[in-house]
């Protein structure tokens, strides 16, 4: 319907890549837990390697 009376402004934004906010936040989590992870094996590496 044209509304000539006033002015209007419509934007659409698309995109071809879609991204899942529960995709991401797991993403992330997993992330997160081979990072701790990680740090957990050089933090006991390095005892056992102080010891000897």
């Amino acid at each position: 319907m044209p509304l000539f009376d006033r002015e209007t402004l419509n934007a659409e934004f698309s995109c071809i890549i879609k991204f899942k906010f529960g995709d991401i936040i797991n993403t992330g989590i997993m992330v997160l837990k081979r990072r701790n992870q990680r740090k957990k094996t050089d933090h006991e590496l390095n005892e056992k390697l102080n010891v000897t």
